[in-house]
């Protein structure tokens, strides 16, 4: 299911409370750029384009797919773009002395899956235990994609942007995600 704003604050507050400064990031990230998870998980720091870089030409920080789903029939290179100022000084803070070749999440998907679950269970959230039977579809990673999609949508009534920051290649395809998500 796709992840209320709600969700998002709480799940990426309590990472940082924890000390879990990387989670936070990668889930703002997720839910802010429109990102699928193997395309934050697998990134590293050469992907990312932070407005440092860029000597403070754009006040965003962008990540670049290195093989979006879409590469064979759309762009070949694409980019995520991250913008709330507060995201942007996080994301900078953390990976901006990183060496290119530094992975954004240094651990395997699992070890992320089970501090993202860790997450939900101490917020008593659906999916953060795996035998519970709320009756709730359980919160997952790819959930991120379609809350900030629904958000954006529902913030900016363009279907455009929505269209644009998610790559899909047609706004009918965008609907049918963010339906069947949310």
């Amino acid at each position: 299911p796709a992840w209320p704003r709600q969700v998002l604050l709480a799940v990426s507050s309590l990472a940082l409370l924890w000390g879990w400064p990387l989670v936070a990031a990668l889930v703002l990230m997720a839910w802010i750029g429109l990102l699928r998870p193997a395309e934050y998980i697998d990134s590293r720091r050469a992907h990312l384009v932070l407005p440092s870089d860029m000597m403070h030409q754009l006040p965003h920080a962008y990540l670049i797919i290195a093989e979006p789903k879409t590469r064979l029939r759309a762009a070949r290179q694409q980019t995520a773009q991250i913008d709330p100022p507060d995201a942007v000084a996080l994301i900078t803070a953390l990976f901006k002395d990183a060496p290119p070749s530094a992975k954004l999440w240094p651990q395997n998907g699992a070890s992320l899956r089970g501090r993202f679950r860790h997450l939900l269970a101490s917020l008593q959230l659906p999916g953060g235990h795996p035998a519970s039977s709320s009756g709730l579809r359980p919160l997952d990673l790819a959930g991120l994609r379609a809350g900030g999609a629904t958000y954006l949508l529902q913030r900016t009534e363009d279907y455009e942007l929505v269209r644009h920051r998610g790559r899909w290649l047609s706004v009918k395809s965008m609907n049918v995600y963010i339906q069947e998500a949310s």
